[in-house]
C-alpha cells in the first residue's frame, strides 16, 4: 500500500527553522524541500504557531524513581527527554527494586503510564523463577 502525506509549514531542518514541505511515503520521510512538494499527496498545513521538529527514541534510559527518586523520577527523566526531542524512552531495568517478576513489571508500567510525558517501553530482568518467563508476555 502506498501512502503519501505532505506536511507544509515551518520545520526545523539543516539547523534552521524555515518554511518547508516534508513528504512522507509509507511512514518514512522521503523528502524535505523549501518548495511545494504537493502532487497527489494528502496535505497537512501547520498553523503559524506550530513548528515541525524531528523526534528520537532512546532505548537505554534508566528512569529510576521508587527507591532512587532523590536521583531522578519518571517525570524529570521524561521531561528532560522531551526537551531534547526524544519522544520515546525505553526504561532500562536499572531500578530498586529489581524488575524480576511479572507483578513488578506491571507495577512499573502502570507507574510510568501515569507519570510519563513521552511514549515508553519497559524492560525487565529475567524472572526469579525461570518457569515464570512465559508470564512476562502478559
Amino acid at each position: 500500500m502506498h501512502v503519501s502525506l505532505v506536511i507544509k509549514g515551518r520545520a526545523f531542518a539543516d539547523g534552521t527553522v524555515a518554511q518547508r514541505s516534508v513528504r512522507i511515503e509509507n511512514g518514512l520521510i522521503a523528502d524535505v524541500a523549501r518548495s511545494d512538494l504537493g502532487g497527489g499527496a494528502q496535505t497537512m498545513v501547520l498553523r503559524d504557531n506550530q513548528i515541525l521538529v524531528p523526534a528520537a527514541v532512546e532505548t537505554l534510559a534508566a528512569m529510576r524513581d521508587w527507591a532512587e527518586a532523590p536521583r531522578e523520577t519518571v517525570e524529570t527523566a521524561t521531561q528532560a527527554a522531551l526537551g531534547a526531542g526524544v519522544t520515546t524512552l525505553c526504561d532500562f531495568c536499572n531500578t530498586v527494586p529489581r524488575l524480576n517478576t511479572p507483578e513488578l513489571l506491571r507495577k512499573r508500567s502502570d507507574l510510568v503510564a501515569q507519570r510519563s510525558y513521552v511514549d515508553f517501553g519497559i524492560s525487565g530482568h529475567p524472572p526469579i523463577e525461570p518457569q515464570q518467563i512465559s508470564r512476562y508476555r502478559e
